[in-house]
């Protein structure tokens, strides 16, 4: 058998023609087109809320129509402000992601509006503790709260105070008209401070319920004519007034405090002092007046009323450190005070002929009477330690000085029941200084205080002692001094 020939090789490949020849040895055909399936994502949650009008119970319960939440978060009732913006926080309950429906919730009724705002809010801060103001904002879309405003139709009875104008006697008796606490807590009468709640004068505790007729009795001669009652909670201590504490004024309407302002007439009155006759001028501390009137003073006439010898006008109600110049040859050791109305033509003295002695009960005043030489005295109060205004110094006040000399109050600390070292001091002129103020390093301050009065023998105000002579002033044969206390917070 004969073999047969190779076949002669392939010629050697072009150079040119094989760099434009696309590559075909060793390149797999592309698979027919085929149709591709995208997985499609699910919308986004966008939050909303409805919430529907409803009624509102004294059991403060509330149920929203549905809520939806791109997370987990919380539903927030806000009362509404009067701006119509969202306000106080009122309630709140925790929301998971997704949807909600009846969703219930429970806020204080005594603070709510008559419209309310529901409102989502993030829960940004510590996992499931609700942090506002703080971390867990409102959920804002597009700029905006998400939230719903809703009314609420009160079926409950709120808290309420009614109280009238009126006179008050010598037994410093109020009388408000009647009042409605939901639950047990405290009546009390405040001055009136530009229409809120000043200084506490008098308060009694109520059980829940209706009260009429309810008595507070006031220090009248310490009462200002512009009083306001105001109803607390007893949330403290049961059946204790914890005044600036824990019982804090019943509110209603998201905020509002259940209160009534009302005018009293007080009876006239009169508040003195004996005090020294220092340039030619006596300070009478406080003299109520029912209506406009006048303030006149007597010289002493073996015990009954002398000559005039001074008078001021008086405004109606509270006149304070009412100041009588006097005509001074004239002026005894004893002087009367008498109130007298101010009569047409107002604002002209013209007793005996008009403005006659004040009537009271169906009968003239009494005068009041007090000395002008009294000596020298100070009045202190145990106090707590003010801050001064340099860090390193604290104040301390001394209520009233009397002096009839130029006068040094030295401050001096607790040695063993003793007056110890000198902490503090200051100048006053003669006569009736008040609220003086003594700068002192409260880490030289002790418990107990002690106020002394020293003689500025040369009336040059400075302070020359012990070497000079500003020495103690004394008083039967006693330095005239007085102990205080200093105390702490809660005391």
């Amino acid at each position: 058998m004969r073999a047969r020939p190779f076949p002669p090789p392939p010629p050697p490949p072009d150079p040119a023609a094989q760099a434009w020849s696309p590559r075909q040895t060793h390149q797999r055909p592309l698979p027919p087109p085929t149709h591709r399936h995208h997985t499609r994502l699910p919308p986004p949650i966008l939050p909303a809320i409805n919430a529907s009008s409803q009624t509102l119970g004294e059991d403060g319960q509330l149920t929203i129509d549905s809520v939806t939440a791109p997370e987990s978060g919380w539903l927030v009732i806000h009362a509404q402000a009067e701006d119509g913006t969202a306000g106080d926080v009122l309630g709140y309950v925790p929301i998971g992601m997704g949807g909600s429906s009846g969703l219930a919730i429970t806020i204080d009724p005594l603070e709510a509006t008559p419209t309310l705002i529901a409102m989502l809010h993030i829960d940004a801060g510590t996992a499931g503790e609700f942090e506002f103001p703080g971390a867990d904002m409102p959920w804002e879309m597009d700029g905006v709260a998400v939230a719903a405003s809703f009314a609420v139709t009160i079926q409950f009875d709120l808290p309420t105070l009614a109280v009238s104008d009126q006179a008050v006697g010598n037994d410093g008796l109020v009388r408000v008209d009647s009042v409605y606490a939901t639950e047990p807590g405290w009546l009390a009468i405040h001055a009136d401070d530009d229409g809120t709640p000043g200084a506490l004068l008098g308060y009694v505790y109520l059980a829940a319920g209706l009260h009429e007729d309810v008595p507070i009795t006031l220090p009248w001669r310490e009462t200002p004519p512009d009083l306001t009652a105001v109803l607390y909670s007893d949330a403290g201590q049961l059946q204790h007034f914890d005044y600036l504490g824990d019982d804090v004024p019943v509110v209603v309407n998201g905020g509002d405090i259940v209160a009534q302002s009302f005018h009293a007439s007080l009876p006239p009155d009169i508040f003195v002092i004996d005090q020294p006759f220092v340039n030619g001028e006596i300070v009478v501390e406080r003299v109520l007046s029912d209506g406009p009137g006048w303030l006149v003073v007597h010289y002493d006439d073996g015990g009954d009323l002398g000559l005039i010898i001074g008078f001021v006008p008086l405004a109606d109600g509270v006149n304070e450190d009412v100041v009588v110049p006097l005509v001074e040859t004239a002026v005894t050791p004893e002087l009367h005070l008498m109130l007298h109305d101010d009569e047409a033509p107002l604002g002209e003295f013209d007793f005996p002929g008009g403005d006659p002695q004040r009537m009271y009960d169906g009968r003239v005043m009494d005068p009041v009477t007090f000395r002008i030489n009294p000596g020298n005295a100070l009045f202190t109060a145990d106090q707590m330690l003010q801050p001064g205004e340099e860090g390193s110094t604290a104040v301390v006040t001394i209520p009233l000085v009397l002096a009839d000399i130029d006068t040094w109050v030295v401050l001096r600390r607790d040695n063993n029941g003793a007056p110890g070292d000198m902490i503090g001091h200051v100048w006053v002129p003669a006569g009736v200084n008040r609220d003086i103020m003594i700068k002192v390093d409260p880490q030289q301050v002790t418990d107990t205080l002690y106020a002394i009065l020293h003689h500025d023998a040369d009336s040059d105000q400075n302070f020359d002692y012990p070497e000079g002579g500003d020495q103690p002033l004394q008083r039967n044969r006693h330095v005239i001094q007085v102990p205080f206390k200093i105390l702490e917070n809660g005391d």
